[in-house]
């Protein structure tokens, strides 16, 4: 009885437990893919500022980068698109919110 329980703990308990713990089928991951693409957003950005005629002469697009808005203006993904001088300058970068719906909002990005 005792080699029965030796045998049942060291071979059979372990198989057990890491069955309960990872079950036969992943659970399925959601990829997140956004409405709006990047190159859209891009298009949405650059478009924005040729109509509203923004001055970004001097600088370029530094950076496009995916976040979420938990409702400070509005809730849901948005591209940052995120302008910066070329040359070393304090101030005055520019940057825009564009939704995945299209909106786009400016936002400074210093004071």
């Amino acid at each position: 009885m005792k080699k029965f329980l030796v045998v049942l703990t060291i071979c059979i308990l372990p198989i057990l437990a890491y069955s309960e713990f990872n079950p036969g089928e992943p659970s399925a991951i959601t990829p997140l893919k956004p409405l709006l693409s990047i190159s859209e957003a891009l298009d949405a950005a650059q478009g924005y500022v040729r109509t509203k005629g923004v001055d970004v002469s001097g600088q370029y697009i530094d950076s496009v980068r995916l976040n979420y808005d938990e409702g400070s203006r509005r809730q849901g993904h948005y591209w940052r698109v995120q302008w910066a001088w070329s040359l070393p300058r304090m101030g005055g970068e520019y940057g825009l919110r564009i939704y995945t719906d299209g909106t786009v909002i400016p936002e400074s990005a210093s004071p």
